[in-house]
């Protein structure tokens, strides 16, 4: 958290135009001025993250797969792949990837710096799923940018954007300013926004109180991180004695492995890992967040297999809407960072061991990807939050809901008019698909592997509730298997499955004293139905038929 002191305005001329910018005034800044990249960007500045080089204007070239290509699991492959159109001279290139290839967390790649031969360049593809992936030939990789000269100084692009991701230009600045001392109260309460509630004044007043007398529950008052005193710890046991065979680490580029260092270095820091001698080891990725930053990933699928599954019941998102619609007032908590604040017991600390070019460490804390974490969270949230009125507990995410202002308070709330949680939007009188998760999903491409079609199915189903007929939309893309013939009817049905996404039906929250009315059909395609209170929609439902039932009469299919 950086205080500022103040603001000031101030015209630059430049190439004769005039730009007016507004700079914060900071006390103890390591620099007498420090520009940002929206004020670089409002001048007219392109720029290059990259040492000592720009590129010159050129015509799109957009890159092409040449080859049906396949990459083996937790493997490193390198693939042609052409230029479109043709350049003919040899000159070095930047590689731009198009967004679908950054955003995977299958296939990990990155921007890299080729030479044009006989109009292909090499490209470096690394997979880090289980199964093998197939790529086809022609499918577009993304576009290059001729490099045109290299000086110690030069950091204009004329050509369109081209940054790279691995750009490390902060660390070329002092230290920036950090806060090293709690706030004090009114820089605390400056952060809480009560826009658009529902709470009087008395209410807000309250509440502002609330949040400072249980100040230390939140990650913004002093930037420590949170740590579970309980009694419960993650307890993994083993299978077997087999001891997995000894691996090394990844290699990687000098920019991962500096992000690496700094990553280890802060979760040392922390106290999140410890330095380790454990033979249970896992290789380390790093995968690209949509901000861009690096997620630091442990890789456990070989380690889970020799551990036993620990199972604890996770509730229903559905039930969870259904009980919590209705009300007032909404309070959503998001735990920072929730897993990190459940410790490990001592066996499961030498199972959660990784690998790295700075050495072997070992979790202290629950990590992603391990077995059993999310069942054995659960379960201490559930003991954490059990004897709190009308609270639901899904992982991370706690929701609290009441009718009163008063009781809402309580159970410290803040309340907001809507309030999104669990992939929905939540008020007094209905539950709408969350319109930023239906985007996720509509956005998706057209499958080009049977993985991607499971992968969508599984994504659009989470919507289900809110399709009519959805079983009957899909059934022609749950019917193929992994030979993986598309045809047009699977378009059809990726297409009017968007669709339906799109114009998702808004649901009313049922009320248990009053009746249901049940209204079904059916057709050889599947079985559909419509749960209505009182002209109001609860839900949909739909199946798919197994092959004996389609040789059922359609009066015995309408009594399934």
């Amino acid at each position: 958290m950086v205080s500022t002191v103040g603001h000031v305005t101030h015209s630059w001329n430049i190439l004769g135009k005039e730009h007016i910018l507004t700079y914060n005034v900071m006390e103890d800044c390591s620099h007498d001025l420090i520009l940002g990249l929206p004020a670089i960007q409002q001048v007219g500045v392109k720029t290059l993250f990259c040492d000592r080089m720009t590129t010159e204007t050129t015509p799109k070239c957009n890159l092409y797969i040449v080859n049906n290509t396949t990459v083996p699991s937790n493997a490193c492959s390198i693939i042609h792949v052409k230029v479109i159109p043709n350049v003919s001279i040899k000159k070095n290139v930047i590689l731009d990837l198009h967004s679908y290839w950054k955003n995977t967390n299958y296939i990990l790649t990155f921007e890299q710096i080729c030479l044009i031969h006989d109009g292909m360049i090499p490209l470096v593809l690394f997979n880090v799923e289980r199964s093998s992936v197939q790529l086809y030939k022609d499918t577009h990789i993304g576009m290059i940018h001729i490099i045109q000269e290299l000086n110690d100084d030069t950091l204009l692009v004329n050509s369109e954007k081209v940054i790279l991701d691995d750009a490390d230009w902060e660390e070329t600045l002092s230290p920036y300013p950090a806060r090293k001392i709690p706030l004090d109260k009114f820089s605390f309460i400056e952060l809480i926004i009560l826009t658009n509630t529902l709470l009087t004044e008395e209410g807000k007043s309250k509440l502002l109180d609330i949040f400072w007398e249980y100040k230390l529950a939140f990650h913004e008052y002093d930037g420590q991180p949170g740590l579970y005193s309980g009694n419960q710890r993650l307890n993994n046991k083993h299978k077997t004695d087999e001891v997995p065979r000894r691996i090394k680490p990844l290699r990687m580029s000098i920019e991962k492995e500096r992000e690496i260092s700094k990553q280890i270095a802060d979760m040392l820091r922390t106290g999140m890992i410890e330095p380790s001698r454990s033979p249970y080891l896992s290789r380390v990725v790093l995968v690209k967040k949509k901000d861009q930053q690096w997620r630091f990933v442990v890789d456990f699928r070989g380690i889970n297999i020799l551990i036993e599954r620990q199972t604890h019941i996770i509730p229903r998102i559905d039930k969870i809407t259904e009980d919590a619609a209705g009300k007032q007032y909404y309070t959503s908590f998001d735990l920072k960072a929730g897993f990190h604040q459940i410790p490990l017991d001592e066996t499961t600390r030498r199972i959660a061991a990784f690998i790295t070019h700075e050495g072997v460490f070992q979790y202290k804390v629950m990590s992603m990807g391990l077995t059993s974490l999310p069942d054995k969270f659960q379960e201490v949230m559930d003991e954490v939050l059990h004897n709190i009125s009308n609270c639901y507990v899904y992982l991370n995410d706690i929701l609290t809901c009441a009718n009163d202002e008063k009781t809402h308070l309580k159970n410290i709330a803040e309340i907001l008019n809507r309030i999104r949680h669990f992939g929905f939007v939540l008020d007094s009188d209905e539950i709408h698909p969350n319109p930023e998760k239906v985007k996720t999903v509509i956005d998706k491409p057209t499958p080009r592997t049977y993985k991607e079609v499971k992968s969508f199915l599984g994504a659009a189903s989470y919507f289900r509730r809110h399709i009519r007929n959805f079983s009957t939309i899909a059934e022609p893309l749950y019917k193929l298997d992994k030979s993986f013939l598309w045809k047009n009817i699977h378009g059809d049905a990726f297409k009017k499955l968007k669709d339906a996404l799109i114009n998702a039906t808004t649901l009313s929250p049922p009320d248990n004293t009053k009746n249901y009315t049940i209204f079904t059909d059916a057709s050889f395609q599947g079985l559909d139905a419509a749960l209505v209170q009182q002209d109001k929609l609860i839900a949909f439902v739909s199946k798919s038929l197994k092959p004996a039932e389609k040789n059922y009469p359609i009066i015995e299919l309408e009594a399934l």
